[in-house]
């Protein structure tokens, strides 16, 4: 277990360094590039004796014309894009959330993964109770929060949205998304926990949320590696295989928090499939339906 642990934390640092390096070195280049003097003509006496002639204008030696120019002469504002290095920064601290809570609760780290796979470990948190109570499970759902934006965030070029947020800086756009993301868990934490008062199913509603939990936790992990592959070499297809397995993992909760919703409650499977796909479908659909809008208007 301590070696595996060893070579676990060994890697994650390696990630990290070669992240950093890849970091500074982009920027070192940057800056060599703009260090370079401009060249410099610096002439002699003799030259300078020589009087200077200056050319004479286009309309004195060809004479006054009406042809319309055929290259508009623009002067473009060039500015420096930085938003790679914010980016890169925002990687390196979910890296650094994961090696943090391996190298620290290594055991509870591992079965927290192992409870998205195997009842037992499950059962465990049932018998333990609450949400969040520990910052293993804390972390590990920051990782998430902060990977799933960082999917959502190189995936709003595919969604027809980049003009939204062409003149807004990356780490704006990545907590505004971090924050909608908070906002939707914590409304449907609260709108779950009133209907679970009003019809008496506080046990199964907490099992619900703590194999969401689970689940969720350990796709923070599988895609973020997804995600930094991405970044240094984009490839479409590694955006559409990333969310194939969210909508994989979403596939498999609801299914184990229905075997899960039938066996600790009286619920008819029927009324709780209904329930459940309520639930889960309903916010997907609206935001591929605000999606659709916003790329349309």
């Amino acid at each position: 277990m301590g070696k595996n642990n060893c070579v676990f934390s060994l890697a994650w640092l390696a990630i990290f360094m070669c992240l950093m390096m890849l970091s500074f070195s982009t920027q070192a280049l940057e800056g060599t590039s703009q260090s370079f003097p401009k060249d410099e003509f610096h002439p002699s006496a003799e030259e300078m004796a020589v009087p200077l002639k200056i050319p004479k204008a286009g309309s004195e030696v060809f004479g006054n014309h009406e042809l319309p120019a055929t290259i508009p002469f623009v002067m473009e504002r060039r500015y420096k894009d930085d938003s790679g290095k914010y980016v890169t920064l925002w990687i390196i601290l979910s890296i650094l959330m994961l090696s943090i809570t391996k190298f620290l609760f290594p055991l509870r780290f591992r079965e927290t993964l192992m409870a998205c796979w195997e009842s037992r470990y499950f059962n465990q948190f049932e018998r333990e109770g609450g949400l969040l109570n520990n910052w293993v499970s804390f972390f590990l759902y920051l990782n998430f929060l902060s990977t799933i934006s960082l999917l959502l965030y190189m995936s709003i070029p595919f969604l027809g949205l980049a003009s939204l947020t062409r003149d807004i800086h990356p780490v704006v756009v990545l907590m505004f998304i971090m924050g909608v993301f908070v906002g939707f868990y914590l409304a449907k934490y609260l709108v779950m926990q009133f209907t679970a008062w009003v019809f008496k199913t506080s046990g199964p509603t907490e099992s619900y949320f703590r194999n969401q939990l689970v689940v969720n936790q350990f796709a923070g992990i599988v895609i973020l590696p997804l995600m930094i592959i991405n970044y240094y070499n984009p490839m479409s297809w590694i955006l559409y295989a990333t969310w194939g397995i969210l909508g994989i993992l979403a596939i498999y909760k609801l299914i184990r928090v229905s075997l899960i919703g039938l066996r600790i409650s009286d619920i008819s499977a029927y009324h709780l499939i209904l329930y459940l796909c309520a639930i889960e479908l309903a916010p997907v659909i609206f935001v591929i339906k605000l999606s659709s809008n916003l790329t349309n208007s």
